[in-house]
C-alpha cells in the first residue's frame, strides 16, 4: 500500500514528516515555529516501540508531541502537536504559544481510521483495474501455447534422435517461428509481470540450469541479434542449477534484450558464466555506450532511462531492470551494473553480474522443470 499511502500526505489535517522526509503542514494545522527552526529533526529518526501499536505517542526533546501511525504497512510521523492528555513533558509556555497546536488521541485515531479507508479503496480500485487488464491475456498465452506447440511438433519431425538434434536439422523457417513464438511468450511474461508484480513468486520453485536457461535467449535472440550483425559468445560453463521461480526467465529475458538493443552493430555480445566456491555468476557484457557513475544505481529505478539508452535507442520504458533486480533480489541473488571506459568516458563494456550464493544452489529436493 506504500504507493496508495502516499496520497494521505496531502489529506492530513495535521503537521507531519512526509516519505522523503521533508517537514510539511497539514491542511489545518501548520508546522509549528518550535519545529521549524529545530536543528535536531529526532522526530525524523524515531521508529516504533511497539509492533502491536498502531498509534504511539512520543515526545520530542523540545516537549511536543510526535504519533507514529500505522497506516498500509507504512508509518506516518505527525510532528509539532501537543497532546492535551498524553503529553506532560511541554512546558507551561510552550504549551501557551501553541494553543494551535493542541490535538487528542482520540482525534488521531480518527485521523487514522478514515485515512486506512482512503488507502483501501484505491487499493481495491487497483486491484479490480489490474484484474481487467491481466484478464484478455489469459487467452493471448493460450494461443501462444498453441502456436509453440505445433512448432515445437513441426521441429520434431526433423531427423535427429534428440530435439536438439532435430532443432539443427529442421528447416530455417521451422526454427525462427520457433524462437518467435518463444519470444512472444516470453514478453507477454514480462508484461504479466508489470502488471501484476505479486507474480513474480508465482507457483513453486523448480530446477533451472544456469546455463541452459541463458542458452536458451541466446538462441532466441540469435535474430535479432544478427540484423545487427551481433555474435552471441558463451564463455566458460557450469553444470550449476538454482532453485527458482518462473519469473528467473524475465530476468534473463532482459539482460540479453538490453545487451542486443544497447550493442553496437557488428560487435560481440559474451555471456561469462563463472562457478567458484563462493558463488555462481554470470555476466552479460556488450560494447556500446555507458551510464555515467552518478546513474549507474538510478538504472534499477521504476521509469528511469538514462539519456545514453534514450539516444542510443529511443524503445523502452525503464521498467527492464527494475523488475530484473526485483526478480533477483526476491531469489536472494544479486544483480549489479559494473561497466568498463574503452577510450573516452562514456563508451565501453556494458557489464551486468548476476551473483548467486553458494547457499542457493539447488538442493535435490526440488523437483525438474
Amino acid at each position: 500500500m506504500i504507493m496508495s499511502s502516499a496520497i494521505i500526505y496531502p489529506l492530513c489535517p495535521y503537521p507531519h514528516i512526509a516519505g522523503d522526509g521533508e517537514m510539511r503542514d497539514g491542511c489545518r494545522v501548520n508546522q509549528p515555529r518550535v519545529c521549524r527552526k529545530c536543528d535536531d529533526k529526532e522526530c525524523r529518526e524515531l521508529q516504533p516501540g511497539n509492533p502491536t501499536l498502531t498509534v504511539e505517542h512520543h515526545c520530542c526533546s523540545r516537549g511536543m508531541s510526535v504519533y507514529l501511525i500505522d497506516i498500509g504497512k507504512e508509518i506516518l510521523r505527525i510532528n509539532g502537536v501537543i497532546d492535551a492528555t498524553e503529553n506532560t513533558a511541554c512546558p507551561p509556555r510552550r504549551r501557551k504559544e501553541n494553543r494551535t497546536q493542541k490535538v487528542t488521541k482520540e482525534g488521531i485515531e480518527r485521523f487514522r481510521r478514515r485515512a486506512l479507508e482512503c488507502v483501501e479503496s484505491i487499493e481495491s480500485t487497483k486491484r479490480a483495474v489490474r484484474d481487467e487488464i491481466i484478464a484478455p491475456f489469459h487467452g493471448v498465452k493460450s494461443a501462444c501455447n498453441s502456436v509453440l506447440r505445433n512448432a515445437e511438433a513441426a521441429i520434431e519431425g526433423s531427423a535427429g534422435t534428440d530435439f536438439n538434434q532435430q532443432y539443427e536439422n529442421a528447416p530455417p523457417k521451422i526454427r525462427n517461428l520457433f524462437k518467435s513464438v518463444n519470444l512472444l511468450q516470453e514478453h507477454i511474461a514480462f508484461a504479466s509481470l508489470a502488471i501484476n508484480p505479486e507474480s513474480l513468486s508465482y507457483g513453486k520453485k523448480y530446477k533451472c540450469e544456469v546455463y541452459k536457461i541463458f542458452d536458451k535467449y541466446a538462441h532466441i535472440f540469435e535474430e535479432a541479434a544478427g540484423e545487427k550483425g551481433i555474435t552471441i559468445v558463451r564463455r566458460g560453463k557450469t553444470d550449476a542449477a538454482i532453485r527458482a521461480y518462473g519469473s528467473i526467465g524475465t530476468l534473463v529475458l532482459v539482460l540479453v534484450d538490453n545487451a542486443v538493443k544497447y550493442s553496437v552493430r557488428n560487435g560481440e555480445i559474451h555471456l561469462i558464466f563463472s562457478d567458484k566456491s563462493s558463488c555462481l555468476a554470470v555476466e552479460v557484457s556488450s560494447m556500446g555506450p555507458i551510464v555515467p557513475p552518478e546513474n549507474r544505481e538510478r538504472i534499477f529505478e521504476k521509469g528511469y532511462r538514462d539519456p545514453s539508452a534514450k539516444e542510443y535507442c529511443a524503445e523502452g520504458y525503464g521498467l527492464g531492470l527494475y523488475f530484473a533486480r526485483m526478480i533477483a533480489e526476491h531469489h536472494g541473488f544479486s544483480l549489479s551494473y559494473v561497466p568498463s571506459p574503452l577510450g573516452k568516458p562514456d563508451f565501453g563494456l556494458n557489464v551486468f553480474r548476476l551473483e548467486i550464493p553458494e547457499t542457493d544452489i539447488l538442493r535435490n529436493e526440488y523437483p525438474s522443470v
